[in-house]
């Protein structure tokens, strides 16, 4: 994503537009819904992830 484009979809939407996650009409996310929710969990706490490894390991 260029910098115009994120600049525009924050004014448009603000930082809950940024945060949005978009997928192509047809494609399934690669990502399975169990381990969305656990990021999404994650990312609500403010203390968040320690490194990526903890980030990694959400995986099934």
């Amino acid at each position: 994503m260029t910098i115009s484009r994120w600049l525009s979809q924050y004014r448009q939407g603000g930082l809950e537009n940024l945060l949005t996650i978009s997928t192509s009409p047809g494609r399934q996310s690669l990502i399975p819904e169990t381990v969305k929710d656990k990021l999404k969990g994650e990312l609500e706490d403010p203390e968040g992830f320690d490194s990526y490894t903890e980030i990694h390991g959400l995986a099934p």
